[in-house]
């Protein structure tokens, strides 16, 4: 039992350790993103990955947890707290952009957040419901609850 624990503590390290790195990047000053991203037009399609991520990574750790915040987590309460967690992280990070020179908050943005964190729900569940993936031992152990469904 104790290697379960460390699984489910290396998600929520992940979960926090991404969103973090979202806030860190919002952070950036626009010449420096765009080195990284070549064109404006790909700062939507790095929202959506982005937050896509960070909704998928959520929804497991929350399956994983089955216990949160004194919540048992049924399907509609991990999307729920999956789609708040990301929508208060975009807001977060739209917040923090004021902070960063030549950026500033967008609404787009957080509607490329929203989309993106949808899109990583929607994932999680054609993910959760795949039968190839509760065949393989090593996924059956690290998300026990493939097995169980």
């Amino acid at each position: 039992m104790p290697e379960i624990r460390l699984k489910k503590e290396r998600f929520f390290l992940a979960v926090w350790l991404w969103a973090v790195l979202l806030v860190f990047l919002a952070l950036l000053p626009e010449k420096i993103a765009l080195m990284v991203l070549r064109k404006p037009e790909f700062f939507a399609v790095a929202h959506l990955a982005a937050y896509f991520i960070l909704a998928f990574l959520l929804c497991l750790f929350l399956k994983f947890q089955r216990v949160f915040l004194s919540f048992r987590m049924q399907t509609a309460t991990i999307f729920s707290v999956a789609l708040l967690f990301s929508m208060i992280c975009g807001g977060v990070t739209e917040v923090v952009q004021v902070l960063a020179p030549d950026r500033g908050p967008d609404w787009f943005d957080l509607g490329c957040d929203l989309v993106g964190a949808l899109s990583g729900i929607l994932f999680f569940v054609l993910f959760s419901r795949t039968k190839f993936l509760r065949k393989i031992p090593v996924i059956k152990q690290t998300l026990p609850f493939l097995s169980e469904s």
